[in-house]
């Protein structure tokens, strides 16, 4: 009886992949831990520095420890993201979704990570709820993206708003779409390089950007996850003016 064959390269590419899933996952296991207690750590010296009324030295260092993990922690997710949309292993798991407070999650997670800039929320009406069929894990990562994007690429003291709000249709009035956008009054990008942004490993070169750590994978994996859900993603900016980057999702029917 013929033994049936096996594709040797399907399998090198299966394990790859199965490889990276495992190692990223502790990876992502083990920064969330580190993560947790540099937060530990702040907070008591945050208590001492209160009681004792003098600067402790030792929080400037756990600020730039925070800071190199959550770049790690980035790292690994876009590294795998990209392997999946690569392998084209990329799956949604969609689930109904509260979109507004999706963001506002979003902006304080941001918020307690950037102590130097000013984040603000636009909405039509706060006690509205605005519910869609996404994946939240996904699109909860391209806003941490967008946002952190926004505090790496505008000064201290500058501030940072977020938009979202219901777009009805004109053509099919029953169906809708959400526009969420993030702004900032950063260094701005020229016109030149705005049609490359959302391509992998492309990254903004200018005497301001120059010092700043990145993949250049965060926008293209972004773009990949909305266009995925069905929706796009757009850019607005101008050089010393600051950027606009904008989605858009398909909504529930009311």
């Amino acid at each position: 009886m013929r033994e049936p064959q096996v594709n040797e390269e399907s399998m090198r590419s299966t394990l790859k992949d199965f490889a990276l899933d495992a190692v990223s996952h502790e990876f992502r296991n083990t920064l969330t831990i580190i993560g947790c207690y540099i937060q530990i750590l702040e907070g008591d010296l945050l208590d001492q520095q209160t009681q004792q009324g003098v600067l402790h030295p030792a929080l400037s260092y756990l600020s730039v420890i925070a800071r190199q993990t959550k770049h790690l922690q980035t790292i690994v997710t876009e590294l795998l993201g990209l392997s999946h949309l690569e392998n084209e292993q990329f799956k949604l798991r969609y689930s109904r979704v509260n979109l507004m407070q999706l963001v506002r999650q979003a902006i304080e997670q941001q918020r307690q990570l950037s102590l130097d800039h000013t984040f603000l929320m636009q909405v039509q009406d706060e006690q509205e709820t605005i519910f869609a069929s996404c994946d939240a894990t996904w699109l909860e990562q391209v806003l941490t993206n967008l946002l952190s994007n926004a505090v790496k690429y505008s000064p201290p003291g500058t501030a940072i708003t977020v938009g979202i709000e219901r777009l009805k249709q004109a053509i099919q009035p029953l169906s809708s779409t959400v526009h969420i956008w993030i702004r900032d009054e950063g260094y701005g990008i020229r016109e030149e390089e705005q049609e490359a942004i959302f391509t992998p490993y492309y990254r903004v070169r200018s005497r301001e950007t120059a010092d700043k750590e990145g993949t250049g994978l965060g926008l293209y994996i972004s773009a990949e996850i909305i266009r995925q859900h069905g929706g796009r993603m757009w850019l607005e900016s101008q050089p010393g003016r600051g950027s606009t980057f904008s989605f858009s999702l398909p909504l529930e029917q009311d």
